[in-house]
């Protein structure tokens, strides 16, 4: 091992960018809406930096993610860890800060778990 040796025996390896970190943290809201084209509540998730509360004049860029097939507004969340990953960025300066909305990218109600548009009950 000698000198190519990375890290010493006992030592901890540096946190993976989507492990939760001694950083500035944001903050992420649910919101409910009312959709007037699909006539119904839809519910979206709102990623908000850690400086956002403080540079209340400040414009934000915002990016819209979408999840894939069989997945919900809550799978960036939950799963891909969004907000972990942009608070371990924003702080390295890997990242602007941003806004990030997540929104429930399916409209036909098909991919609630059901068979058909008929049987949904989301």
């Amino acid at each position: 091992m000698g000198d190519r040796c990375k890290y010493r025996r006992g030592a901890r390896s540096p946190a993976r960018f989507d492990e939760l970190q001694a950083v500035p943290h944001g903050a992420l809201g649910i919101r409910t809406y009312y959709s007037t084209v699909l006539k119904r509540f839809r519910t979206v998730y709102v990623y908000t930096p850690p400086q956002y509360e403080s540079k209340k004049r400040k414009k934000f860029p915002v990016l819209v993610l979408r999840h894939g097939t069989g997945d919900t507004e809550e799978n960036w969340s939950s799963t891909g860890r969004a907000g972990v990953i942009l608070d371990n960025l924003i702080a390295k300066g890997q990242a602007v800060p941003m806004i990030v909305v997540m929104p429930n990218g399916d409209t036909d109600r098909s991919y609630a778990g059901a068979n058909t548009v008929q049987e949904s009950n989301y």
